[in-house]
């Protein structure tokens, strides 16, 4: 293949018996890697490995195909545009086939909207679940951008801060990816239409700015880094009217700063569902259950604080921290760039909102924001 679709010396658009988009010159709509098999009688497949497409069209009238002909880079154009906007993937059939766009593709919906994830993955405290929050792996196979979000210092905290950050995906061949999203880092390693799992890295930003009277005698907390892994199933429905996409997983992750010294457990599921080529609503859940050196570490009041602080002494124990829910939207713009926001509702469990660090009321958090980002 290799050999087939590189330029040869004597036509820089011709390989070995394959047209080639050198220049991008035939289909300015397709990569420049696109490439195209014609045979008489006005049989013609064009393939175009950066989308997964495989487009086969006979019987077109010789006389009107050739490739730089307005009515064949209209075809290339819809289709490469309909295949960039859906989630899709190469093998996979659906409604998306039907509307003259690829393949559903599990791997470009694999979290939740890279839009909140960007703004939700502001510095907003070690009690922040990074791993629950959404992120834009789900509608866009490669993407970089940035995203601006308002929300909580900390957790169960009393003062309103906000911030800018990064967000991206990077496919790495076949369903595997490396992804960003604010402080959070992950690598899929498996190369299936359906599993998914690898290697997690997150920065927990520490404790600090309370505005509790007394508060300020307990002390700060440093923030650390988290390593661990996730494993996660998807599955895309194609059959009704309404194709949807749902996955669940579960990440494991430990200090491994040496801050607390202990683990977090977070399963969640979401669900997306395109409007249309363009527009892309999801919703989804989760779940945090954190060792007992993890909460300690950012809610507890040892008798000597409490001594110095004025406020009562508390220790939680281990187990379920804290459930979150999020919607978001994601609106494709061009072919290139896209926007989106959402939010994300959390709510401490009771043995962690017990806590005197926590304000009244502050147990029920909201994190929001916006972002864009340009794709390819």
């Amino acid at each position: 293949m290799r050999r087939c679709t590189t330029p040869c010396a004597l036509n820089p658009h011709g390989g070995f018996l394959v047209w080639l988009n050198t220049g991008r010159a035939k289909w300015p709509s397709a990569s420049e890697r696109a490439f195209a098999f014609s045979g008489a009688g006005g049989n013609t497949t064009v393939v175009e490995p950066a989308d997964g497409l495989v487009s086969v069209t006979r019987w077109l009238d010789p006389a009107r195909f050739d490739a730089r002909d307005a009515t064949m880079r209209g075809l290339e154009a819809r289709l490469c545009a309909a295949s960039r906007a859906w989630p899709h993937r190469p093998g996979a059939g659906g409604a998306a086939a039907r509307r003259g766009a690829a393949r559903l593709r599990p791997s470009s919906m694999n979290r939740s909207s890279l839009w909140l994830a960007l703004a939700l993955a502001v510095p907003l405290g070690a009690a922040a679940p990074a791993l629950g929050q959404p992120t834009l792996n789900d509608v866009l196979p490669n993407f970089a951008g940035f995203g601006v979000g308002v929300g909580h210092n900390f957790g169960g905290g009393d003062r309103t801060i906000w911030g800018v950050v990064p967000a991206g995906r990077v496919a790495l061949g076949g369903e595997r990816f490396a992804s960003v999203a604010g402080p959070m880092a992950e690598i899929n390693l498996l190369d299936s239409r359906f599993l998914q799992a690898g290697p997690v890295a997150v920065y927990r930003f520490g404790r600090s700015g309370t505005e509790r009277r007394g508060a300020g005698a307990v002390g700060d907390r440093d923030a650390t880094v988290e390593l661990g892994g996730r494993f996660g199933v998807s599955w895309i429905n194609t059959a009704g009217p309404v194709p949807f996409r749902l996955r669940v997983g579960v990440a494991v992750t430990g200090d491994a700063g040496g801050r607390y010294g202990g683990v977090q457990v977070l399963p969640a599921g979401s669900v997306w569902v395109p409007l249309s080529p363009t527009l892309f609503v999801g919703a989804g859940a989760y779940a945090r259950f954190a060792s007992a050196g993890h909460n300690q570490y950012f809610y507890e009041i040892s008798p000597v604080a409490a001594a110095a602080s004025g406020l009562p002494a508390f220790r939680p124990d281990g187990g379920y921290a804290s459930a979150g829910a999020w919607p978001a939207v994601a609106w494709r713009v061009t072919d290139r760039w896209a926007v989106g926001g959402g939010a994300v509702y959390t709510r401490l469990s009771d043995d962690v909102a017990r806590s005197p660090l926590i304000a009244r009321g502050a147990r029920h958090g909201v994190v929001a924001g916006v972002g864009a980002a340009y794709t390819w």
